[in-house]
């Protein structure tokens, strides 16, 4: 899985080439290096960790037998009159609008010999400063309209062009770095941790890029190696793995050092490249890779091991774990959404952010930013991180589907891993209350807020009658975080559930599995037709969950036995439904059921 260049013909052969630079002596006898430069508009304080990631490959070449010497060297700014695409110079392209939402690379090279001239590189800046944003949005990144408005117009189009919310373009390389909003101020970092995670969040993703850069493709089985809550086990064996970003911090040793772990089949790639594989020992592990095209695949059966952003050695391990970060209060080696939320109370409701409301206008500002905050740290653990109960769920309903013949290690259980799978979908779809521990934290911390509040001098001067009513209504105003999360259509539960029933569509390439698993048999297709009929015919759900419900059930249309005998069903109860509805609303919300449902 390295880098191909383009394809040329040997006589009558097809061939391509692994991209790789030339680090071969010069005719003057100087040692070959790989040089990179940064565009001249970023700040001095990003130069440092600039040159860490870059360099931070060395720790590579350093090892080899032969080379061990430093290859990868950062030369500062592109000199004056230098500018992007002259093919002399390795550069990166320093973003500082602060606007994108991620990186990427990409190079040119001799298709005759791989030999590359020089490679560009895209880096954002906007990941250092959106932390703020956050607290003052209270939510992690939305789309401009609803769910509801989205679908309103589905009657013009046909199933192939509606995709689903969880649905993105993907060029090349693209780490999403949205995400970061979310975790740098979600409650699961400390106050240290947040004050570092954006420059190793830099230096991980330039790592990442420079690694492209050098010759590597993607590797998404490297977290395979992963063991949550091992607190020995390394984040990956590859660079090349979209990572969890929080995990892969481990990948340099600390903010000021280029070093780090000796990522194994990262070490296996390099060697093979520029150093002829001496390096490579017919010992060394042989270890899973996946790249895009084979994530992506569902011809002949899918890989359910080859997912984007996974973390754990099992991917549906991970939706056990994001159930438990949700609903316990505390998880060996990790912090779940109770703690996170006192981390967030807490880090508000300093002294001197009390001390400072003087105000009726700062108590507002104060308590609606604590509301927004509360429900931000509720959304990233349940609907927008990677690691989010809806990521994993829905990107694990990939188990369910019919597996590549042979593609599954025997170390792996095939009915363990689609039993997780579907438990995570009947979990989601069903959650509709937050877990004891959750609400019990949102308790503390309405209690607590509104005891400091005896510190703040709007409040110094006013009689207790008054105060109590004060505080009386700030309780109550806390305390209504969880509930409205709970029926958030937009931003809370019912979008966990909105998107997980979205993600049942039919795969028009590969089935869901239909057959033995041990003492079993399971017809996961039927199980899933019949979660989308009754979600759809379900009044007591949010809007949007209904018609995502609808959209996907529409996609089994032309399962003769299963799917259009519960689609007639289903567009006929909807049918008595809008003739029995007692108002305009809920008439309105049958009609656009059965918009949906019209789809041909």
């Amino acid at each position: 899985r390295m880098l191909p260049g383009e394809s040329n013909f040997e006589g009558e052969q097809e061939v391509s080439y692994a991209q790789h630079f030339d680090i071969t002596p010069s005719a003057d006898g100087s040692m070959g290096t790989i040089d990179y430069y940064v565009t001249r508009n970023i700040p001095d304080e990003y130069l440092e960790p600039i040159q860490l990631a870059i360099e931070g490959w060395n720790r590579y070449f350093l090892k080899m037998e032969g080379v061990g010497r430093p290859v990868m060297q950062f030369k500062g700014r592109l000199p004056e009159g230098i500018y992007i695409g002259d093919p002399r110079f390795n550069v990166i392209n320093w973003d500082s609008r602060r606007i994108a939402g991620a990186a990427y690379e990409s190079q040119a090279s001799d298709p005759a010999t791989g030999r590359q001239s020089h490679s560009l590189i895209y880096m954002p800046a906007a990941w250092l400063f959106i932390g703020g944003k956050y607290w003052e949005n209270g939510k992690y990144w939305e789309s401009e309209q609803t769910s509801t408005q989205k679908l309103e117009s589905v009657s013009s189009k046909s199933l192939a062009d509606l995709g689903g919310p969880m649905q993105a373009a993907r060029i090349a390389c693209m780490r999403d770095l949205r995400e970061v909003t979310g975790a740098a101020t979600s409650g699961r970092l400390s106050e240290d941790e947040i004050s570092i995670f954006g420059i190793q969040l830099l230096k991980q993703t330039l790592f990442h890029e420079i690694g492209h850069s050098i010759g590597l493709g993607h590797n998404f089985k490297g977290s395979l190696n992963y063991v949550h809550g091992q607190s020995d086990s390394i984040f990956s064996t590859s660079i090349m793995d979209y990572n969890d970003f929080e995990v892969e911090r481990q990948a340099f040793d600390g903010i000021h050092s280029w070093n780090g772990p000796l990522l194994e089949y990262d070490r296996q790639i390099v060697s093979t490249l520029y150093n002829h594989g001496k390096d490579v020992r017919e010992t060394d592990p042989v270890l899973p890779a996946c790249a895009d095209e084979e994530a992506d695949n569902e011809l002949g059966g899918v890989d359910p091991l080859c997912i984007r952003y996974d973390i754990e050695n099992d991917p549906t391990l991970s939706v056990i774990t994001a159930f438990k970060r949700v609903v316990q209060e505390t998880l060996s080696g990790d912090v779940t959404l109770a703690q996170a939320l006192e981390r967030v109370g807490n880090s508000l409701t300093t002294l001197e952010a009390v001390q400072a409301i003087r105000t009726e206008e700062d108590l507002t500002h104060f308590y609606e930013k604590m509301m927004k905050s509360l429900t931000g740290s509720m959304q990233f653990y349940f609907i927008t991180a990677k690691t989010s109960l809806a990521s994993v769920v829905t990107t694990n309903t990939k188990s369910l589907l019919m597996f590549e013949p042979g593609i599954l290690p025997e170390t792996y259980s095939e009915a363990e891993m689609r039993e997780r799978a579907f438990q995570g979908v009947q979990i989601a779809i069903s959650l509709g209350t937050l877990s004891p521990a959750v609400t019990n934290a949102l308790e503390r911390i309405a209690i607590k807020t509104t005891l400091s509040m005896a510190a703040a001098p709007f409040f110094q001067t006013m009689k207790e009658e008054a105060m109590m009513k004060y505080f009386g209504a700030m309780k109550d105003a806390l305390s209504s975080v969880g509930p409205a999360f709970e029926n958030d259509a937009a931003h809370g539960l019912p979008k966990l559930r909105e998107l997980t029933l979205a993600s049942l569509r039919r795969h028009s390439r590969v089935p869901y599995y239909l057959g033995d698993l041990g003492k079993d048999h399971v017809d996961y297709e039927t199980a899933i037709i019949s979660i989308l009929s009754n979600a759809t015919l379900d009044s007591t759900r949010a809007t949007p969950e209904r018609l995502y419900a609808a959209l996907s059930l529409m996609t089994f249309k032309g399962r003769v036995s299963i799917g259009d005998k519960a689609i007639r069903k289903t567009r006929t109860l909807i049918v008595q439904e809008r003739n029995k509805a007692q108002d305009n609303k809920d008439r309105e919300v049958s009609e656009l059921i059965l918009k949906v449902m019209s789809i041909t």
